[in-house]
């Protein structure tokens, strides 16, 4: 979204990815504090993954006139729910079994979020297939097909070419191709607006399973108990 639609470079648009991080951290220190202060994890969980949704929902209300300064606190937003939810899972994992299971249920654990960001991205980058060639013949005006060469109108439905500079800065430098460099910003930001919206569908489902989550009490020793 970064390079494509507001037109930043690469580096800047990493370094979006920063303060998300710092703020995962920041949440997640909290989080395990509170925790092992108050020795609940149930609200802990369930409010982490509101405050994703909430993030994730900012994320899928981003258009062509977002700021870069928007974008970035609608990450520090989600970075904040995702990071309160790090340590509350494993804990809620490593507390609900026997000691003797302890390491079995995190790589468990471990597998299954592995598993979930492969299919995720798999499923969102189809989302973002299918819905970007629609969006760009909406945005197009509708005399597109005589006023533009096939061969242009073809290679206006990869919507890599927003991330190559040299690509991009030629297309707008064309001389009436900036009304399609225009619907092709505005065709990436719909298509992506779909994807954070599943995305943030998703993670709303995440906030009733957390209701579900037991809050047992949090075991006091790592000791193993002998076997009679």
């Amino acid at each position: 979204f970064i390079q494509g639609v507001t037109g930043t470079s690469a580096t800047k648009s990493g370094a979006v990815i920063t303060p998300m991080m710092f703020a995962m951290i920041l949440s997640s220190v909290s989080a395990g504090q509170i925790m092992t202060r108050t020795e609940r994890y149930k609200v802990l969980a369930v409010i982490g993954v509101s405050i994703a949704t909430v993030g994730m929902f900012l994320l899928a209300s981003m258009n062509v006139d977002t700021t870069y300064t928007r974008i970035v606190l609608d990450m520090i937003v989600l970075g904040v729910g995702l990071g309160a939810t790090m340590p509350v899972f494993n804990l809620a994992v490593q507390n609900a079994v026997d000691i003797r299971q302890v390491g079995v249920a995190t790589s468990s654990l471990q597998f299954l979020r592995s598993m979930g960001g492969a299919i995720g991205a798999a499923v969102f980058g189809a989302i973002l297939s299918n819905r970007f060639s629609p969006a760009l013949h909406e945005s197009l005006p509708a005399d597109a097909a005589t006023r533009f060469p096939a061969q242009m109108l073809a290679q206006l439905e990869n919507p890599q070419l927003l991330m190559n500079p040299q690509l991009a800065e030629k297309l707008r430098a064309t001389p009436g191709m900036d009304v399609a460099f225009a619907a092709l910003k505005q065709a990436l930001a719909s298509s992506l607006h779909d994807v954070f919206l599943v995305a943030a569908i998703v993670i709303a489902l995440g906030v009733i399973a957390s209701a579900f989550i037991k809050d047992l009490p949090l075991r006091k020793s790592n000791r193993i108990a002998p076997v009679e």
